[in-house]
């Protein structure tokens, strides 16, 4: 089974008219390593929205994140307040120190810039929607997680 394309609504008003405007269509998925992919919704570059403005790049985000089945990640950690919501199926989260938290269907997980990975244990696909934030770069003990003992994870 696979999952359909991720439909995205977004309503914003015409700056030209002042009339809103509903755009309605379905996102083709970034596709990653081993049938992973991500679909990025929209982002908006500061937390104040500007209905003017929107587009890519970082800032505040919403997108899905979709996990065939078998599909494990890397170790790696994020520079970003995540949000996610199981939307379909299950995942694993994994911590560094392999603390294994089972993921289903309408369970929230909000993560905080920690290194971890993912893995789809099962034989269904899962769908999360994210939503990100910038945040800080983690640091333990005076150290970021792009230095030594920590510097062994990937950052995505």
């Amino acid at each position: 089974m696979s999952l359909p394309k991720p439909r995205r609504v977004l309503s914003a008003h015409n700056p030209t008219t002042g009339l809103a405007e509903v755009f309605d269509d379905t996102l083709p998925p970034a596709s990653g390593e081993s049938g992973y992919s991500n679909t990025i919704a929209y982002v908006q570059k500061t937390l104040v929205a500007d209905p003017k403005r929107g587009g890519w790049g970082m800032g505040v985000s919403v997108g899905w994140l979709d996990f065939p089945p078998g599909f494990e990640s890397p170790l790696h950690y994020t520079t970003s307040q995540d949000y996610l919501t199981v939307i379909s199926g299950e995942i694993e989260y994994i911590t560094m120190d392999n603390k294994v938290t089972v993921l289903k269907q309408g369970d929230i997980l909000v993560n905080a810039s920690s290194a971890h990975k993912w893995r789809n244990a099962t034989e269904e696909p899962c769908r999360l929607v994210a939503m990100s934030l910038p945040a800080k770069v983690l640091d333990i003990d005076g150290k970021t997680l792009d230095q030594p003992p920590f510097n062994q994870y990937k950052l995505f």
